[in-house]
């Protein structure tokens, strides 16, 4: 049986709305030194281009909290924000799955900025290489469409069904801008010539509306 791990939007509440914070309750620290637990720090640094010194477990009498160092700052999951706790909620998962694993993580981009997502795709994406994972996720952010390691697909209801479709067309792209978008294709001979032009696409910010086909 294939090991599977779902992280749902329930992840973005963050704890001090989960838990009645009660006056004159006590916090006991205990730092996470494990492998994994330094590992989850690094790329959390990484990704908030913050250097956490410290990764920790706060707890009382009833619950369970991550903490952290910052700046010689410490501080709970009550005084982060939303993003950085699910940030911390997702690599910890992630990282404690085990090889070959499936991951589905539901609406990715909730709470984070564009480029602390991309670098957290960055993160997850170099984990899954490094651990054979499969990792799935639901996005309705179009500013990771150049992520050339992304199998995007486009889910389309109709009366009838669902249609999962592999190509970028316009009319998703409307979808998610709320405006008409023109789509190129350009026609390359080899694979040297589709990627010089795909990274011109991409330095030049047109990745999404340019389809790129080999023929010969």
């Amino acid at each position: 049986i294939r090991h599977t791990v779902f992280i749902g939007i329930e992840t973005c509440v963050p704890s001090i709305e989960y838990y009645a914070s009660k006056k004159g309750s006590t916090l006991t620290k205990s730092i996470l030194t494990t492998n994994i637990d330094n590992k989850v720090r690094e790329s959390a640094s990484r990704i908030m281009q913050r250097n956490y010194t410290e990764y920790c477990e706060h707890t009382t009498k009833s619950k369970k909290l991550i903490g952290v160092t910052y700046s010689n700052i410490e501080y709970s999951s009550f005084s982060m924000g939303a993003g950085e706790q699910r940030i911390f909620l997702i690599l910890n998962q992630v990282l404690k799955a085990p090889k070959y694993s499936l991951i589905l993580i539901d609406e990715i981009d909730l709470l984070l900025h564009e480029d602390a997502l991309s670098r957290l795709l960055d993160e997850l994406n170099n984990i899954c290489n490094e651990k054979h994972l499969q990792l799935i996720f639901t996005t309705h952010s179009r500013s990771i469409l150049h992520k050339d390691y992304i199998a995007f697909r486009n889910l389309h209801q109709t009366p009838d069904k669902t249609l999962c479709l592999e190509k970028c067309y316009p009319q998703f792209l409307s979808r998610l801008t709320g405006q008409r978008q023109k789509m190129y294709e350009i026609f390359v001979e080899d694979e040297l010539a589709r990627t010089i032009i795909q990274q011109l696409c991409i330095d030049n910010g047109i990745k999404p509306n340019v389809d790129i086909i080999k023929f010969g």
